[in-house]
């Protein structure tokens, strides 16, 4: 089954794709969403790294710029659940004393 044209618009800029299909699954009710896999991701995969891997002309300038961004909010909710952690502890242990 198709989805909605707007998540039909994948783009890799490399020619030779299959035109891209979701199939729709179950309905999430706790996001109100529907679960969708892409078919043949295999071959879009592949096509991306063939691209982005090799040295090719695809700008993957803007992914490494979400893939920092993303460690450093990882990296800054780990530091803060690790100094919750810490507290909670150093906070038992006082209450022993």
């Amino acid at each position: 089954m198709e989805g909605p044209p707007q998540l039909n618009a994948i783009d890799l800029g490399a020619s030779g794709l299959p035109r891209p299909l979701v199939r729709w699954t179950n309905f999430k009710e706790d996001a109100a969403l529907y679960q969708g896999a892409l078919l043949q991701k295999d071959c879009y995969c592949r096509a991306f790294f063939d691209r982005a891997g090799r040295g090719g002309p695809y700008d993957i300038s803007k992914l490494n710029a979400v893939l920092g961004g993303l460690v450093d909010i990882c990296t800054g909710m780990a530091t803060e659940m690790l100094r919750k952690d810490v507290s909670s502890v150093i906070s038992r242990v006082n209450a022993l004393y």
